[in-house]
């Protein structure tokens, strides 16, 4: 069953944008990487051809985490019934000479860039790894392992070091850690440990009384981990949320100094099955805690929206909403310490649906999808799409332009040539000042991932 996901960010609209400041061109350019470029993830060694990129770097060397099929050579009948979809990635561009994993650490694969496997951590049979964010500077993946059993939140370094996000909540006996901060500058006592392998950041995801995932199953509670080893807490959900019973909570996104985490309830009315209230969890120095705050979705549809991701400066939010028109991507712009309501993006043509899945670090650009589902058949269009906005000569923003194509884009820059036009295709992550952006296209049960920098 195809499930629309929908993920918009915007830029905050609190006083005017910050000045962005020149970089340096990064590590690529002194291998004599090209630029722009549109380059295909190679896949690991695999059952099947299944590329599927999570998240990527800021301005900084390009990084990027994500899982693929993978022939796990210690189990024999791994390819012999259903495909094995189970294996964290890393990636480097393959003209930079330079792995994912720093080869003078005893990096777990390549040592000339491309796809490197970061490893499998759970013991047992059909093991499985799976990343899904990265810090903003790279220092840290995160995701979870998994046996036929439990899975159970992971941190790799670049060194090749995994590390369990322990302990679990009260009665729970599995987790999984969805994103990751730079070094989280609010203030928590006891003092900071030294050497952490956190590196003083905080990871967001769930921990659940079972196997299934939060937003498919009661018994999950949102959680953060860190600033430190070992240090885990619960994000609190409001008892006045609305709804008769809340069964599940989730953190998916965080704001690179830590501050601000984005996540969802998820809720049940009769007849229907798992729904999602949006929200925020904001750090209070007052309260030396996260303080959660619901927002609001589209009016007149099945009250059904979720956060995705978050800018990095923690003041845009962007998803997806349920509205009297269907589904639609939409963002979320706070102003002062108020998140205003939800505002629907719009569509590609005529699609009928839209969503957004990453924003840069201040949400000027989002990126998601827009197409058609057919419910009886299941057959599906998507077009991987972005949103921009520019600034006013007053210095302020203004509002976002409409979907465009970014494979039209692409190709117009002379960029995109090695996915055929009838792929279907999504936009998942976008870096600021570079313009890297990642997604994947789709065609006859092939999911390929591609690396591309806008023009």
């Amino acid at each position: 069953m195809f499930i629309l996901a929908l993920v918009v960010f915007a830029a905050c609209g609190d006083g005017p944008p910050r000045e962005l400041k020149p970089v340096p061109r990064p590590v690529e350019v002194e291998n004599n990487c090209r630029f722009p470029f549109f380059e295909l993830i190679a896949d690991l060694e695999g059952c099947d051809t299944v590329t599927d990129p999570f998240d990527l770097t800021h301005d900084t060397m390009l990084l990027v985490v994500g899982e693929a099929s993978y022939n796990d050579p210690n189990d024999p009948d791994d390819c012999t019934s259903d495909g094995h979809h189970g294996a964290a990635f890393g990636w480097t561009r393959p003209c930079s000479k330079q792995s994912f994993m720093r080869p003078d650490e005893g990096a777990v694969g390549g040592r000339t860039g491309g796809t490197d496997f970061l490893g499998y951590h759970c013991p047992g049979p059909k093991k499985e790894s799976f990343a899904r964010g990265i810090s903003p500077d790279g220092r840290l993946a995160i995701g979870f392992c998994q046996t036929a059993s439990l899975p159970l939140a992971l941190a790799w370094d670049r060194h090749g070091k995994r590390t369990e996000l322990s302990p679990f909540l009260s009665g729970h006996i599995a987790s999984v850690a969805n994103d990751a901060s730079g070094r989280f500058l609010g203030l928590l006592d006891p003092p900071q440990q030294l050497g952490s392998p956190l590196h003083y950041q905080m990871v967001v995801g769930y921990s659940s009384t079972g196997h299934q995932h939060a937003s498919t199953a009661s018994g999950a509670r949102a959680v953060a981990w860190g600033p430190w080893y070992g240090d885990q807490r619960e994000l609190p959900v409001n008892p006045n949320i609305g709804v008769r019973t809340w069964e599940s909570s989730e953190a998916v996104t965080v704001s690179d100094d830590g501050m601000v985490i984005g996540g969802n309830i998820y809720y049940t009315l009769p007849g229907s099955g798992f729904l999602s209230l949006p929200c925020i969890w904001q750090w209070s120095v007052t309260d030396g805690d996260y303080l959660m705050t619901l927002l609001e979705d589209l009016q007149g549809g099945k009250r059904h929206a979720k956060v995705h991701h978050l800018s990095g400066d923690g003041k845009v939010a962007v998803g997806m909403a349920d509205g009297a028109n269907g589904l639609r991507a939409v963002v979320w712009l706070k102003s002062g310490d108020t998140w205003m309501p939800a505002q629907d993006l719009g569509l590609l043509g005529d699609f009928t649906n839209s969503t957004a899945l990453g924003t840069d670090a201040m949400g000027t650009t989002i990126v998601g999808s827009s197409g058609t589902f057919n419910e009886t058949t299941f057959e599906f269009t998507q077009r991987a799409v972005l949103w921009e906005r520019k600034r006013n000569p007053d210095n302020t923003w203004g509002p976002f332009s409409p979907p465009q194509d970014v494979m039209n884009l692409l190709q117009a820059a002379g960029q995109q040539k090695e996915v055929g036009a009838d792929w279907q295709h999504q936009a998942k992550r976008i870096s600021m000042q570079e313009r890297y952006i990642i997604g994947d296209s789709h065609h006859n049960g092939i999911r390929q991932a591609w690396v591309a920098q806008l023009p």
